[in-house]
């Protein structure tokens, strides 16, 4: 949630042209995997950047999954039948978010987990990216293009030493 407050604007603003609905949601999937590729790591050792790809493609029918699945509940407390068949309609669409994604994790890059100078770097340079850095978007951009790197760069040193 934190990458999608910081960052998802930064991204939406140069993709305006291609419509709010698309620029949103790619906004939303390129803050959501730059935000938790150290957290992945840190805890899997792994990250999945076909996710910017695949999100595309689940984000917009995780609706068809929702309602039906919310819905069915609530019928089921009526009458059972009705409920699982409301709900049935919610498990086609689960099902397909679910193949979806596990194509995306199919494809997946090992990293070694950050240390935590750089993971913290990582997350102040996501704040220092946003708007609640209170700079013009030059001095944001460098500021936190100077973190991503150092972060990006200990991360790099001390796992090769680990």
């Amino acid at each position: 949630m934190l990458s999608l407050v910081l960052l998802a604007p930064l991204f939406q603003r140069p993709l305006a042209r291609l419509g709010s609905a698309a620029s949103g949601l790619i906004g939303a999937s390129a803050a959501v995997v730059i935000g938790t590729l150290p957290t992945s790591c840190l805890f899997f050792e792994q990250a999945q950047l076909l996710s910017i790809v695949t999100n595309l493609f689940v984000l917009p029918f995780a609706g068809l999954f929702l309602i039906p699945a919310f819905v069915g509940v609530l019928l089921s407390y009526l009458w059972y039948p009705l409920g699982g068949a409301v709900c049935s309609v919610g498990r086609v669409a689960l099902d397909g978010i679910l193949a979806v994604a596990r194509y995306g994790g199919r494809i997946t890059l090992y990293l070694p987990p950050p240390p935590a100078a750089a993971y913290l770097l990582w997350l102040t340079a996501m704040l220092f990216a946003s708007r609640l850095c209170l700079r013009d978007a030059k001095r944001r951009a460098l500021y936190a293009g100077a973190l991503f790197a150092a972060s990006a760069a200990l991360w790099a040193l001390l796992a090769r030493t680990v």
